[in-house]
């Protein structure tokens, strides 16, 4: 009885231990992350020794944040990879959208860094990680909407309600994984008063409807993501799109240009992002509303 009880209280400080270790490293975070990285590396430690899941999964997220805030989100790649492979047996919800929210500005950090080259698509690869955690983002909103929960914020823009730049990163990623050849159209308002802006989105999603989607990723910056979608056929909805802003933006003084892209053979979404923002930026000069592909 002795025996059990010893190890009973033994499992406990050591629980507490490592929460003090995670605690002194969320403190540390946002002034000192080198400092937060010791504390939350020593709190995996031990959370690994014990098979604590979830103070292990805390001490991941803590790691990953710590080297995306130091600028070496390369070096997360295996921490990102553990934290996956445990996230899937997680039922903590929270945790789960916390965890998915660190893995998500990770991502959008390495998808932002252009010269980094692109690994191969194994287990210890970004490209593999990347499409993980969209897995996780479609597993967490699947399980909200089956509990009656809004989704997150993470993956929807509250002010419009499309997805966001995270959740459109997700879907670029899935179409990259298949390799689904897909075209963007891009929309860009010169002015993002809220009444032009929900306007011209609702019109956006209305005209997409079930052949895509939008996303808001900017302030004033909306995108259609359209898969297996021919050049012809988006730039005549970006023309319909026209028609159809020009009635969102009567009475205001915003120019909005919109801008049309079709993947190419071998490009990744970060190539198509980049040239279908110079066609909406080369539009945006034109007055009133302009499209350029």
């Amino acid at each position: 009885m002795q025996l059990a009880f010893a190890h009973i209280d033994r499992s406990s400080a050591l629980d507490e231990r490592v929460a003090d270790l995670l605690s002194t490293s969320a403190g540390h975070l946002p002034d000192d992350p080198l400092r937060s990285l010791y504390f939350a590396n020593e709190a995996l430690v031990l959370a690994e020794s014990s098979d604590l899941i979830d103070l292990e999964l805390r001490a991941l997220r803590l790691i990953v944040e710590g080297l995306r805030t130091t600028g070496r989100q390369a070096d997360a790649t295996p921490y990102i990879v553990r934290a996956i492979d445990l996230a899937d047996s997680l039922h903590d919800s929270d945790l789960l959208a916390a965890l998915i929210d660190a893995l998500g500005n990770w991502a959008i950090a390495v998808e932002q860094d252009a010269g980094v080259p692109r690994p191969r698509r194994d287990r210890s690869s970004r490209d593999w990680a990347t499409t993980a955690i969209a897995r996780l983002e479609r597993r967490h909103a699947t399980n909200a909407a089956g509990s009656g929960l809004a989704r997150e914020t993470t993956i929807d823009d509250p002010e419009t309600g499309l997805l966001n730049a995270l959740g459109m990163a997700a879907e670029l990623l899935t179409l990259e994984e298949r390799d689904i050849p897909y075209a963007l159209i891009q929309i860009v308002l010169t002015s993002h008063t809220l009444p032009v802006l929900t306007g011209v989105a609702r019109s956006a999603a209305q005209l997409v409807g079930d052949r895509g989607l939008v996303a808001r990723n900017g302030i004033a910056m909306l995108t259609a993501v359209l898969p297996s979608v021919t050049g012809i056929a988006a730039m005549s909805l970006a023309e319909h799109m026209r028609v159809a802003f020009v009635r969102e933006a009567a009475g205001s003084d915003a120019r909005i240009g919109i801008g049309v892209a079709i993947k190419q053979s071998g490009e990744s979404s970060r190539d198509i992002l980049r040239r279908v923002a110079d066609r909406a930026e080369e539009a945006i000069f034109a007055a009133g509303v302009t499209v350029c592909g």
